[in-house]
Formats: C-alpha cells, sequence, structure tokens
C-alpha cells in the first residue's frame, strides 16, 4: 500500500469501546439493540457509522439512549485494512468481521 491509497479500515464490533469519560474519540449514539447478554450499538463518528457490540453481564436493558453523545476508542490489534479495489475482498472480510459491520473507506497518510 502506498500514501495516497484509499483502503478499507476494517474493524471488529467487539473492539471497540464506548466511555463516558473523555477518553477517546467523540462520537453519538443513533441506536441501541438489547440482545441479552450483550448491548449492540450504532455510532456517529467523524461522518461515519461505526458499530460497537458491548457485554451487558447483567442481562439488563440498560443502555446509552440514542441521541447521548458519548466517546469511543478502538483496540489497534482488531484493525484489518483492505485494498479498496478488491471487492471480493471485502465481501470475505465483512463475514470474517461479522454481519459487515464497521467499514468504512480512509486514505493511508504517510
Amino acid at each position: 500500500m502506498q500514501e495516497g491509497e484509499e483502503v478499507y479500515l476494517v474493524i471488529k464490533p467487539e473492539a471497540v469501546r464506548i466511555g463516558k469519560d473523555s477518553y477517546g474519540f467523540k462520537g453519538k449514539i443513533l441506536t441501541n439493540f438489547f440482545l441479552g447478554s450483550t448491548m449492540e450499538y450504532e455510532i456517529e463518528f467523524e461522518n461515519t457509522l461505526v458499530k460497537a457490540i458491548c457485554p451487558n453481564p447483567s442481562g439488563t436493558n440498560v443502555s446509552l439512549p440514542p441521541g447521548k453523545e458519548t466517546f469511543i476508542s478502538f483496540q489497534k490489534e482488531y484493525f484489518y485494512i483492505l485494498k479498496r479495489e478488491r471487492e471480493k475482498h471485502l465481501q470475505i472480510a465483512s463475514e470474517f468481521i461479522y454481519r459487515e459491520r464497521s467499514i468504512s473507506p480512509v486514505k493511508i497518510a504517510g
């Protein structure tokens, strides 16, 4: 890959962390889904949709409501970079990453 080349940056939704403190990047909760032992969130971040799956060990529907501003951070060891021109690889990766989550084109900076 070369500087300026457009790529897909893919991250597993389980590797997205949501926090109430000011650590990370600012985002806004768009939706939340109660899934029993987990909560699934769709978060708007830098004009991109990011999905997060967070543990819900108590199994109760206690969540961040839509419209709530929050902070998100990422576990960098779970990022995958794919060349944008390889659409079939994106399909394979999205199946691996779990239901096509958190896929956004980005540019590699030098």
